[in-house]
């Protein structure tokens, strides 16, 4: 085994993985339950909540809040496959035939 290589592949791994966490600062998933909409970045942050006009003036409160936290978490849900998928990716590229799943 040559140190030096897997010391550079190693330095290698370390920037793509924060370039593609910078990257999911960017992707915008979307989680709905029946007129709320929930934006998060694929990095988890709440970007928005929309509610549609017609929950609000129907709606009573724990009603409202169980289709925003469906929402929220059908969003969250989105996030960690995308935030998954782009570190497989990334753990791929740099060392081919890596079990997918271990970043």
């Amino acid at each position: 085994m040559d140190i030096m290589k897997i010391m550079s592949q190693m330095g290698e791994m370390k920037t793509k993985m924060e370039e593609a966490k910078s990257r999911l600062d960017t992707i915008m998933v979307v989680g709905e339950a029946q007129g709320v909409r929930v934006t998060l970045t694929a990095n988890k942050a709440l970007n928005s909540i929309d509610i549609d006009q017609n929950l609000v003036d129907a709606a009573d409160k724990d009603q409202l809040e169980d289709l925003i936290a469906v929402a929220f978490s059908n969003a969250i849900e989105k996030a960690e496959n995308v935030a998954a998928s782009e570190m497989n990716a990334v753990s791929q590229s740099i060392m081919p035939g890596m079990p997918p799943g271990l970043f």
